[in-house]
């Protein structure tokens, strides 16, 4: 999936979460009235600004597949966030050492308990996890910019019955 597709999927399957659970009162932002990036931006850090977590742990099966479909490997991964910008795995059992952790601009892999390597730069996966949540709406369009997506690029769906 290319990361245009992941943007719209990412924001589409959330704001179909915060539209199905949000209560609309007078003044609400409704969905007929996005029309931009910007707007659904503003309507969720508003409607999920109450219930958006600030740590998030939870353990994931991991199955990588062969070529021909096969199962290649499968890998318990242990996940934890702290938003808006760290985030950590550990592949496998912690005590192995095989662990990612991740900041708002930078980067760590361990294995066997070693630094094997250290990327320095935004880490652009944790603004689509949620971050831009605690991030000034400016500030989150600027970096979907920078990541050469275009936020002036903006249209409405439909998914299973519902609006995306």
């Amino acid at each position: 999936m290319n990361k245009y597709a992941f943007v719209i999927c990412l924001l589409g399957a959330t704001i179909l979460q915060a539209s199905s659970s949000a209560e609309h009162t007078p003044g609400d932002v409704f969905l007929d009235d996005i029309k931009s990036t910007r707007s659904l931006i503003e309507f969720l850090k508003v409607h999920r600004a109450e219930n958006h977590l600030k740590t998030l742990t939870f353990k994931q099966e991991t199955i990588r597949y062969d070529e021909s479909g096969k199962v290649r490997d499968t890998t318990i991964w242990l996940e934890s966030v702290h938003y808006p910008g760290n985030f950590r795995i550990d592949f496998g059992d912690p005590a192995n050492g095989n662990t990612n952790i991740y900041t708002r601009d930078s980067s760590f892999a361990f294995r066997k308990h070693e630094l094997v390597r250290t990327t320095v730069g935004p880490v652009d996966f944790m603004l689509m996890k949620g971050a831009y949540l605690h991030y000034a709406t400016d500030s989150t369009l600027s970096s979907l910019r920078r990541m050469q997506i275009d936020p002036d690029v903006f249209t409405k769906s439909t998914y299973e019955g519902h609006k995306i």
